[in-house]
C-alpha cells in the first residue's frame, strides 16, 4: 500500500525539521568551538599583557592589559552560555520533532488499519479459493492414477475373467506417494505442502 499524500507531506515536513535541527546544532557546535579557540588565544594575550605591564607599567601597557581582560571576560561569558544555548535548542526542537513523530505514527496506524479492513476479506477468500483449488487438483491427480488407472484396469481384468496374479503381473503399477518432505536429495518437492512451508508463509511472509 501507499501512504496518503497527507502522511507523506508530514514525513517530508518532519525530515525538513530534523535536517534544520542538525544544521542548527552543527552551527552552534562550530560557533562554540570558535569561541573556545578565541578564548584560549585571548587568555594567552592577557598573560602577555600582564607580563608586559609588570615589566613596564606604562599607560599603554595598562590600557592593553585592561583591553585584554575585557576581551577574556566577554569570551568567558559567551563560552559559559554555550551549553545553555545548546540545551534550549535541544529541548525546543526535540519536543517539536517528537510531537510530529507521534502525529505521523497515529496517522499511519489509522491508514494501515483502514487498508487491512478494506482488503483482508479479499485476501482470505483468495487463500480459501487456493486451498480448494489445491485439494481439487490433488484429487484430480489421484483419480487420474487410481480411478482412471488402477481401478479401471482391474475392472477390465474382472470383466474379462483374468485371475488376480495375471492382472497383478500386467497392471500399470500406479501409486500415490504422499509428499512428506519439502527437500529431497533430488530437489524441492514442488507438489506437496507441509506445515513448515505453511508456517513460513503465514508467520514470516516467506516462500521457499
Amino acid at each position: 500500500m501507499n501512504f496518503s499524500k497527507k502522511l507523506t507531506d508530514k514525513v517530508a515536513e518532519l525530515k525538513a525539521q530534523q535536517e534544520k535541527y542538525t544544521t542548527q546544532y552543527e552551527g552552534m557546535r562550530t560557533h562554540n568551538e570558535k569561541v573556545s579557540a578565541e578564548l584560549i588565544a585571548a587568555e594567552q594575550d592577557l598573560a602577555v599583557a600582564i607580563e608586559a605591564l609588570a615589566e613596564e607599567p606604562s599607560e599603554e601597557n595598562r590600557s592593553k592589559e585592561k583591553e585584554a581582560r575585557r576581551r577574556v571576560a566577554e569570551l568567558r561569558l559567551e563560552a559559559s552560555g554555550a551549553s545553555e544555548r545548546r540545551d534550549a535548542v535541544f529541548r525546543s526542537k526535540t519536543a517539536q520533532i517528537t510531537d510530529m513523530q507521534n502525529e505521523i505514527l497515529q496517522l499511519a496506524r489509522k491508514e494501515i488499519v483502514a487498508n487491512k479492513t478494506a482488503k483482508e476479506g479479499v485476501a482470505l477468500e483468495r487463500i480459501a479459493a487456493a486451498k480448494q483449488e489445491y485439494l481439487e487438483a490433488a484429487k484430480a491427480y489421484h483419480d487420474l492414477l487410481m480411478v482412471d488407472g488402477q481401478e479401471k484396469f482391474y475392472d477390465l481384468a474382472r470383466e474379462i475373467g483374468v485371475n488376480g496374479s495375471t492382472a497383478k503381473a500386467n497392471e500399470p503399477g500406479f501409486h500415490i506417494y504422499h509428499p512428506i518432505y519439502t527437500d529431497r536429495g533430488y530437489g524441492n518437492n514442488k507438489y506437496g505442502i507441509i506445515e513448515l512451508e505453511v508456517n513460513r508463509a503465514w508467520r514470516r511472509g516467506e516462500i521457499q
